[in-house]
């Protein structure tokens, strides 16, 4: 697992902070952050895409980072089809099985194929989203690790 991929600072308030031109020559400081909040993901994988950088603004919801998706987007596409042919298999058979001319036995077995397709489908929709890192608040990206 990555282990603190990006540290976002919370906006704790959004108004522009400026120094005039004689407060920028005469002071100088080190601001430290009263709360940060580590970002990373829950999976291991090659980044795709980094739309974030140290020093950046982020609103919550922005996505940060994503990882390679080829793999789980096939993953997705095989589960699908599983679960279309599932669902025609049980419209083939949906007559014989209102005129209960299958055995019970028959007919369990086609619907819970139908579940277990389904299912499939939204393990793979969950796998894919977790290859995707979003913003959890407004705040300046502090460090990225990436």
């Amino acid at each position: 697992m990555i282990k603190n991929l990006l540290i976002i600072i919370p906006l704790l308030f959004s108004h522009n902070l400026k120094a005039s031109p004689l407060e920028e020559g005469l002071l100088s400081c080190l601001l430290e952050p009263s709360n940060e909040i580590k970002v990373s993901s829950q999976v291991t994988g090659v980044a795709k895409r980094v739309n974030a950088e140290r020093g950046d603004r982020v609103k919550r919801g922005k996505l940060l980072v994503l990882l390679e998706t080829g793999l789980e987007h096939s993953i997705l596409e095989l589960a699908k089809a599983r679960h279309e042919f599932a669902k025609r298999k049980v419209n083939r058979n949906k007559e014989l099985i209102n005129k209960e001319l299958l055995s019970s036995y028959e007919s369990d077995e086609l619907m819970t194929e139908l579940m277990i397709a389904s299912l499939e489908v939204r393990k793979a929709e969950e796998n894919l989203k977790q290859r995707s890192i979003y913003s959890p608040v407004d705040g300046i990206v502090k460090e990225s690790n990436i």
